[in-house]
């Protein structure tokens, strides 16, 4: 395009030849053509001279050019030019339903032709484009054919968008269609599986099944990947009366149920063209039921029905939806892109793995499609900037317990299911969660959880337990709520310090550090047993802060403070190795290490909130001081990669504002808070493209989340520090905010 721009401007006759005649272009699989109709048959012969002119400059761009009945033809494949001035070649003029649609219909500015077949479905169909900042707008029509749709194309529209409440806020991708809710739509089912139902029944529960329905429905992919099936029923008492002999059981604490289990296919004998996989659950809500193929899928819908926690709640959606489908339609697609897997992509057989780069940006998508008098008509629009709103928080679940919540939320991956699960403490008792909020198990626990929880692998099996420190103790619990012997592990003095660990060759064979108020620190193996390779280190004072781990050349060193400033870096047999004379000049509340290829380069770093200067030390007992100039009251302060450069930040929080820096005190431009906080605790958090800072405040039980790309603050009621975690493993950020003894997730 840029080549035909600059050959317009610099070859003026040319421009003023075709005026402003239509450009025509087709695309094929290995080539293309671009052809433009003369004014004049006369203005040929200087045409030709031209393009013989530039000939070199078109063989430069491998482009052929020729003019032949008053007709330019220029493309990249000299046998498909050859084509376009062959008479004997049949034209798609002379195609029945290009000719037909586009003399049907007219539409300003660029329109196209479709001519292959394509998912959605848009095969032979005639479209105009409109072009706008922000968005893509496809305006078309085509002509009723052996397409096969989820929808009722001749039965009622839509004519209220108000089913779409009925779609969870986690879900970025759904269909929404109206079916027919007779039987007859139906017919060419294999009711094998019903043929059970009406065994059971000794009536006919089939009929009394689709007889209930209403004619909407909604196929909805899951943070899964899997599908549900959301149906309109016009009475749901119909579906209760069948209920018993449809499901295995009755029913179940969270009113889902469980399809029966004959050997059949449910979703083959009751949505056969629906292309949906094999649903195994069942809802019942007041005006519909959801049918979904896993059980924490149907959680999903459950926790969304109890918490109004509907996609209508994501402004950004509610903004889109309000300008695009204001008109009556038998289908409706929509995909929120950048959050979307390949799989979920519309028109993903043209797009390349390395052309989703240009999607990143891309926001939503959607088709609306409707047949009037045996014609389809649609509307397909991309939208690719985001809109400049704020979302007010959307809470999918909220879990209580029967005491206060005494420590921030753990999240982790189930090894058998691959989903994420979350540990909280709350009294002395630690809940597991399941990511939609269900409990999965209490154990009783006498002391609070003091260090991060690790997931280890101590039998190399695969099998995955929590790792943990409490006052006296060490912990090791397994998936199912059980210590692993010898846990709990009596600890030789209180623990002063958060449990560290370590996996010095990747090989799985992992070192416990922890420092006791006896002033030592201990090393143990992660089946409980103290390493008899190691010597407790003696410390001067105890130690608060963690314990470091980096290898300079061939050499280990492990890395810690007291609370005097007194630095210690021991091998991993816990003897000295460097006799440090300086010292950390404040009690640090933390630390990070920079390692390099020496010692001279390998640095402790930590932050002096007194004196307001970052201090590095390096290995070899050097120590470099960088002010910081934005020297506020009393703050907080944290070390996090936030600008992605593989190096650490300081980030410090005070009542009025968040700052960032570079360790060598260089500042990025300050965060001012909405509102004045005392400041307790300031963290980061990396979720996909996304970057959270969390500024807590346990004075004000307040806490905000500023994210970094939109420059928006969402504020929270909290007593504890939340989480942010991708907790359905689809680049999506959520918090796990702890208020009291109530804890919820939302969706940031």
């Amino acid at each position: 395009m840029n080549y035909f721009d600059s050959l317009l401007v610099n070859e003026t006759l040319l421009t003023e030849t075709l005026g402003k005649e239509p450009v025509y272009c087709a695309t094929y699989s290995d080539a293309f053509i671009i052809s433009v109709n003369l004014k004049e048959l006369s203005d040929e012969k200087e045409v030709r001279e031209i393009l013989e002119r530039l000939h070199q400059s078109l063989s430069t761009q491998k482009l052929f050019a020729d003019v032949q009945m008053g007709v330019i033809g220029i493309s990249d494949s000299k046998l498909k030019l050859e084509a376009l001035f062959d008479k004997k070649k049949v034209s798609i003029a002379d195609n029945k339903d290009f000719s037909g649609l586009s003399n049907s219909v007219k539409y300003p500015g660029l329109s196209v032709y479709f001519n292959m077949k394509s998912e959605m479905p848009l095969q032979h169909s005639f479209f105009g484009v409109n072009l706008k900042p922000d968005k893509i707008v496809l305006n078309g029509v085509k002509n009723e054919d052996n397409t096969e749709y989820k929808a009722n194309m001749n039965g009622s529209t839509f004519a209220s968008t108000d089913f779409i409440k009925n779609i969870p806020l986690l879900c970025n991708a759904f269909d929404l269609y109206a079916i027919d809710p007779s039987e007859n739509y139906f017919e060419g089912t294999i009711g094998s599986w019903w043929q059970t139902v009406n065994d059971s029944a000794l009536f006919d529960a089939k009929r009394q099944f689709y007889n209930s329905l209403n004619g909407m429905a909604a196929n909805v992919v899951m943070p899964s990947g899997k599908n549900a099936f959301v149906v309109g029923v016009n009475d749901v008492n119909l579906i209760k009366e069948i209920l018993p002999f449809m499901c295995d059981t009755v029913g179940n604490t969270d009113g889902i149920f469980a399809l029966r289990e004959n050997g059949l296919n449910f979703s083959g004998s009751t949505f056969p063209k629906q292309k949906i996989g094999e649903l195994s659950f069942l809802q019942i809500f007041e005006d519909r039921i959801v049918l979904s193929e896993n059980a924490n899928d149907a959680l999903i819908f459950r926790n969304a029905a109890a918490n109004s926690s509907s996609i209508l709640n994501n402004e950004r959606f509610r903004i889109y939806a309000a300008k695009n489908f204001n008109i009556e339609f038998h289908l409706l697609s929509y995909r929120s892109v950048n959050s979307c897997s390949r799989e979920q992509l519309p028109f993903r057989e043209f797009i390349r793995d390395k052309d989703r780069e240009y999607l990143k940006n891309a926001g939503h998508y959607s088709m609306l499609a409707c047949k009037s008098k045996s014609k389809i008509n649609f509307r397909v629009s991309i939208n690719y900037l985001q809109e400049n709103v704020s979302d007010e928080p959307n809470v999918l679940w909220t879990m209580n317990t029967d005491s206060l919540i005494r420590s921030k939320s753990y999240s982790f991956r189930n090894h058998i299911t691959k989903e994420q699960e979350i540990l909280v403490q709350a009294g002395d008792e630690l809940h597991l969660l399941s990511a939609t909020g269900k409990i999965i198990w209490k154990k009783k626990l006498n002391e609070t959880v003091q260090s991060e929880i690790f997931t280890v692998d101590v039998f190399n099996n695969g099998k995955l337990q929590l790792l943990f420190n409490s006052r006296n103790y060490l912990h090791l619990i397994d998936r199912n709520g059980n210590y692993v012997p010898p846990y709990p592990v009596k600890l030789p003095a209180r623990a002063t310090n958060k449990l560290c660990v370590f996996d010095y060759e990747n090989k799985n064979d992992l070192r416990l550090m922890i420092a006791c108020a006896d002033k030592k620190i201990y090393n143990y193996t992660v089946r409980g047993e103290k390493n008899e390779g190691f010597k407790p280190l003696s410390l001067k004072a105890n130690v608060e802060l963690p314990i470091a781990y980096c290898k300079v050349g061939l050499s280990d060193y492990l890395i810690t403070a007291d609370v005097e400033g007194q630095l210690y870096a021991f091998s991993r047999k816990g003897e000295g190795r460097i006799d440090f004379r300086n010292k950390l000049t404040a009690p640090a509340a933390s630390f990070t290490v920079l390692t390099g290829n020496t010692l001279a380069n390998t640095k402790v770093v930590y932050y002096d909130e007194q004196e307001h200067v970052i201090n590095r030390i390096s290995l070899s007992d050097v120590k470099e001081i960088s002010e910081i100039k934005r020297a506020e009251g009393k703050q907080v302060f944290s070390f996090y990669d936030t600008d992605r450069n593989t190096l650490p930040d300081l980030i410090t929080g005070s009542k009025e504002r968040i700052n960032i820096f570079e360790l060598n005190g260089s500042a990025s431009p300050a965060i001012d808070l909405p509102m004045e906080l005392s400041p307790s605790d300031v963290r980061s958090y990396s979720i996909g493209p996304n970057t959270y800072i969390s500024f807590y405040s346990q004075e004000n039980a307040t806490t905000l989340v500023y994210h970094m790309e939109t420059g928006v603050f969402k504020k929270f009621a909290s007593t504890e520090i939340l989480q942010i975690c991708e907790l359905f493993n689809d680049g999506k950020a959520y918090a796990l905010i702890a208020n009291k003894n109530e804890l919820k997730c939302v969706k940031l």
